[in-house]
């Protein structure tokens, strides 16, 4: 099996930065049944299949995940990838899983809400996980609020539920708002 990393323009990755990967092989699925638009889109001209996945080699060779083209938003103008900075958050010796999705924002478009899970005797703070991510990531990939919660809605598959997660994040944000311009009136 090939398998490459390419960035938006379908250059290939050096080592260390982000790209989509792609892989050709006979094993591969021919395409969508009825849907050759479809087929067509999910394969480049040479015939490698767009996984949708994101991924950096390693400098032993190795790939490792980084996230899905699709969870991708943009904030500010910039690229951001939620499991990077599911990866930071989950990286502090007080969580034990973070979920990064995106809400609307009236400034950048679109900015992170981080649910977090704490492990069992730990305390999270907003304030504690911002400094945490600031001394680790950029400043437009820092989520602008934080949820702690003690567990995460589940899809049947055993995965974190991110559509209901955004549509809450986004009822905090509206909320929140409601309430500044009640306290201005």
């Amino acid at each position: 099996m090939e398998v490459r990393l390419v960035d938006e323009g379908g250059s290939l990755c050096p080592a260390g930065v982000p790209g989509e990967i792609q892989v050709r092989h006979s094993s591969t699925f021919l395409g969508y049944f009825g849907n050759p638009e479809a087929s067509r889109e999910a394969f480049t001209d040479d015939g490698f299949l767009k996984t949708g996945d994101r991924a950096i080699e390693r400098a032993d060779g190795y790939l490792q995940m980084v996230g899905r083209m699709k969870e991708m938003f943009k904030s500010g103008g910039y690229n951001v990838y939620p499991r990077e900075i599911e990866l930071c958050l989950e990286s502090h010796p007080d969580l034990a899983m973070a979920i990064v999705v995106s809400r609307p924002d009236e400034v950048f478009d679109e900015v992170g809400h981080a649910f977090v899970v704490p492990r069992t005797t730990a305390e999270a703070s907003a304030d504690a996980l911002t400094s945490w991510c600031r001394e680790r990531l950029a400043n437009y990939k820092i989520p602008k609020g934080f949820t702690v919660t003690s567990a995460l809605p589940m899809l049947p598959i055993g995965k974190p539920d991110r559509r209901a997660l955004r549509n809450t994040a986004i009822e905090i944000h509206e909320q929140s708002k409601a309430s500044l311009r009640t306290e201005n009136v």
